[in-house]
């Protein structure tokens, strides 16, 4: 990443995971061959910084001498310098905003190879069709850099809000759909029960009166009897 964009890009992305935690990463150094094409082999040096991490913050720097996590704190670094906006990621990604498309053209075929969505800032040395969604501009500018990476990370923002409504809306209405009411023995409704239910349970309580009323050698109460597991067999839909 060109060195103007790289501070831009961190800030932004770091703006973005305050409302979206690990849903978006970053690469500000150079680009490591293999990210988007043998993912699974990258992620072991994920695995790797993590460790180190853990080995170096720990109190008793997880039983090493003083000189081995000094060691350790070394590699960590050289880690952290090429994977830091990274290696919290838990799968490849669905695209990816390359800021110099010319320049990081690497990334571009990989991105390409593995049919990614390509979001890229293209300057007059770039060719347009590289990438899916091509954004003329000049990628050397600061100001330039700034607007566009600050405008997508605000629609990242409000789509990833949106979605976490979309979300939260489909996971309660599968609730009302899949969990049923909970009644006592008596007929008597829980304070789980859902509201949908609150209509049938109505009608629920009510045959229990006129059966209780009725008594069980009513002409009706076989209809009654029937009514009740129609009714129950509702609730359990």
């Amino acid at each position: 990443t060109k060195r103007q964009a790289q501070s831009i890009v961190k800030e932004e992305v770091e703006r973005a995971r305050e409302i979206t935690p690990d849903t978006i990463h970053y690469i500000i150094s150079r680009w490591i061959g293999g990210i988007f094409t043998n993912f699974d082999e990258v992620k072991k040096n994920f695995k790797k910084l993590t460790d180190f991490e853990k080995i170096v913050t720990s109190e008793d720097r997880g039983g090493y001498t003083k000189r081995e996590a000094g060691l350790f704190e070394k590699e960590l670094q050289k880690l952290k310098d090429i994977y830091g906006g990274l290696y919290t990621i838990k799968q490849a990604p669905d695209a990816v905003f390359i800021i110099d498309t010319h320049g990081e053209n690497t990334a571009v075929r990989e991105a390409e190879r593995v049919g990614l969505t390509t979001i890229g800032i293209t300057d007059t040395n770039a060719d347009p069709s590289e990438v899916t969604y091509s954004i003329p501009a000049n990628d050397d500018a600061v100001g330039s850099i700034k607007l566009i990476t600050s405008y997508l990370i605000d629609a990242w923002i409000e789509g990833s809000k949106e979605k976490g409504k979309a979300d939260n809306k489909a996971a309660e209405i599968a609730a009302l759909n899949q969990e049923p009411a909970h009644y006592h023995a008596h007929g008597e409704l829980t304070e789980h029960a859902q509201e949908k239910d609150v209509r049938l349970a109505q009608r629920y309580h009510a045959l229990v009166f006129c059966q209780e009323q009725e008594g069980q050698q009513h002409a009706q109460a076989p209809a009654y009897t029937i009514q009740l597991l129609a009714i129950l067999a509702t609730m359990m839909e």
